[in-house]
């Protein structure tokens, strides 16, 4: 991935924690902090699928942060009073981690593919060649 599509993936990754972040304010007065950590977790499949670890792993902490911070009790610090928000806060990481390896081994399978097929069109090139020069007279 080149400079350019890496800083690409870290402006996406704040731009999606973001809107996430809008989406849970106006959840706020209907949904639970669980609720909320849905969307955040879509942000977080959505910037892995496309951008990869790095920009996963930095969706996954603001996100884990933005929604610690902002929705889990008490609000405003990053204290919490459930426990249990830990076990969500580990499974928004690891959904980043392992979308990326997916996405990474498929782009690995694909450039594997591309270099066959590239091959493979060498082969038949190089034998349609042959070909026609065993079918060819020889020059008198």
């Amino acid at each position: 991935m080149g400079k350019n599509a890496r800083w690409r993936g870290y402006i996406w990754a704040v731009g999606a924690t973001a809107a996430a972040t809008g989406a849970g304010i106006a959840m706020t007065p209907r949904f639970d902090p669980a609720n909320i950590a849905m969307v955040y977790l879509l942000a977080v499949l959505c910037v892995a699928s496309r951008y990869g670890r790095g920009s996963a792993v930095l969706t996954a902490l603001l996100s884990i942060a933005a929604l610690d911070f902002l929705f889990v009790p008490p609000q405003g610090s990053f204290a919490m009073d459930d426990s249990q928000y830990l076990f969500t806060y580990t499974i928004i990481l690891v959904v980043a981690l392992v979308i990326a390896g997916f996405v990474r081994r498929q782009a690995k399978a694909q450039a594997a593919l591309g270099a066959e097929a590239g091959t493979e069109r060498i082969r038949s090139v190089l034998l349609a060649s042959i070909a026609r020069d065993l079918r060819a007279p020889p020059p008198p």
